[in-house]
């Protein structure tokens, strides 16, 4: 690990360079070790190698090692490309805890208002999720924090498709109604796709807490 992180980054200049530090890395048995390594060398990675480190962090064995990964290196991986975008998505939905997904993605939400398409990659990482609770949390925190507009409206019918796969009724009136106090149902597309996902309500009480809040409006 030690002699990894003082590698020179401008000897990393060719692939099969940065192949044998990414197998390198890949032999450092602990997982403390190797995700400290990776956040060591990321700060001044070029591109090429950002990919490497994020292959690295896809096999880290620790969900809290690799969601800690994630989070600090956010801002090069969701303002980078689409191929950084999509790396860093692809290894967010290997986390196994409910928890540490749920941490990743709302970090990754403020990205979102430079990027819209970044809040549809959010809801489809979601699918990953097991709690409803933390699915719920996750969707309404895109709301509040406006990463769901009248300018995206993409993201606002995943959402409302999200919510529909949701098995509490409870969490996905709550999606819902938060939704429909923020003026965002601009069209009459989204309100009929709004129109549904409350409909697909199990619960009556749920589904009557929904439309009230929406004819509110």
């Amino acid at each position: 690990s030690s002699i990894v992180q003082q590698i020179p980054r401008s000897t990393l200049s060719s692939a099969s360079s940065r192949q044998a530090v990414g197998d390198a890395i890949s032999r450092i048995a602990s997982s403390g070790d190797r995700a400290r390594t990776i956040s060591v060398m990321a700060p001044t990675a070029d591109r090429e190698l950002l990919l490497v480190l994020m292959d690295a962090a896809a096999d880290l064995p620790s969900n809290g090692d690799k969601s800690n990964f994630l989070r600090s290196t956010a801002d090069q991986y969701l303002r980078g490309d689409e191929t950084l975008r999509r790396a860093f998505f692809r290894t967010a939905r290997t986390l196994t805890s409910a928890g540490d997904l749920h941490n990743v993605l709302v970090t990754a939400i403020p990205y979102a208002h430079a990027l819209p398409g970044i809040a549809v990659d959010i809801i489809a990482a979601t699918e990953s999720i097991s709690s409803n609770g933390d699915i719920s949390n996750v969707l309404i925190s895109m709301i509040v924090q406006r990463a769901i507009t009248t300018r995206t409206p993409a993201a606002t019918i995943a959402l409302l498709r999200r919510t529909m796969e949701m098995s509490s009724s409870g969490d996905q009136a709550n999606v819902l109604i938060t939704l429909a106090t923020r003026d965002v149902l601009s069209t009459p597309a989204l309100r009929d796709a709004f129109t549904r996902a409350a409909l697909d309500i199990s619960s009556a009480g749920d589904r009557e807490r929904v439309l009230s809040a929406a004819a509110a409006r």
